[in-house]
């Protein structure tokens, strides 16, 4: 097999989810535009009516649907206006032709800031598990870094108690999943699923029976982040998985990592009993 197919295979492992865009191209005439349309029809009729609008002004850009329900649907776009300023008015009246009365919003969106665009009503950031919208504050790879990196350096051993006991007490915020009409290793796989949704790494119980079970984790944030933190543990999961395993299958115990990805191991390993 060629590079590309192994690189294609490689791909297919996974599906990044990209939160959202901030460009940053100096010589590029940046614009956004946001519109909120009566979801009376067919929503991909209303999306590809707007596509039209533009590539017949041969306008670049990149189309996001960012919100869809049963009475509206919203997009964002990014529109490269370099050489064609004097485009916005009759885009903007084109739209407002195609959608008519359905039109709610339209909105020219800006940052101010020369060469950046973004999408600036993009907030805020949520989560929906089993029919409930969850607020998100999301922080990046380095921040969890600097923030392990910290209390390790600062604390010693004590920072990694402090650690642990901050995962062990953030389950409580899968507290709903307790309410499921579901038996506790199937509660279990959805607080998994949902700390994949938000980027902890991939998770796959091996077993999971009445007194113990046994988690394996690709791509454990924790240990992608702390690599260069000579002697720290993996914490913050161990307290999670934890507390999750009180909080959603009723069992105290401890939870001790047997493989990681530190030491050279493919994945990490989660035991809790």
């Amino acid at each position: 097999m060629d590079s590309v197919g192994k690189e294609h295979l490689e791909e297919q492992k996974n599906y990044p989810t990209f939160i959202d865009n901030i460009f940053y191209e100096p010589k590029k005439d940046y614009c956004g535009i946001y519109i909120t349309v009566n979801n009376e029809h067919d929503q991909s009729s209303n999306v590809e009516g707007l596509d039209k609008i533009l590539m017949d002004k041969g306008v670049p850009y990149q189309l996001v649907v960012n919100r869809s329900t049963e009475a509206s649907v919203s997009c964002y776009a990014v529109l490269d206006l370099t050489g064609k300023t004097d485009a916005r008015e009759t885009i903007e009246k084109d739209i407002r032709s195609l959608f008519g009365q359905k039109l709610v919003v339209f909105e020219y969106i800006h940052t101010n800031i020369p060469g950046v665009m973004c999408n600036t009503k993009s907030f805020p950031l949520m989560l929906e598990v089993v029919g409930s919208k969850i607020p998100v504050t999301a922080f990046t790879h380095p921040f969890w870094g600097y923030l392990f990196g910290a209390l390790y350096d600062t604390f010693g051993a004590g920072g990694l108690s402090i650690i642990w006991m901050m995962g062990r007490e953030s389950a409580e915020g899968m507290r709903p999943i307790k309410a499921l009409p579901l038996n506790s290793q199937h509660k279990l796989n959805v607080a998994l699923i949902q700390l994949q949704l938000l980027g902890w790494g991939k998770f796959e119980i091996l077993s999971a029976q009445d007194k113990n079970f046994n988690i394996r984790v690709f791509d454990n944030f924790e240990c992608l982040n702390t690599k260069e933190l000579k002697g720290y543990q993996s914490s913050f999961m161990r307290g999670m998985l934890t507390g999750l395993a009180t909080l959603l299958m009723d069992k105290k115990g401890n939870t001790v990592e047997r493989k990681c990805i530190k030491n050279g191991d493919p994945y990490c390993e989660f035991c809790f009993g």
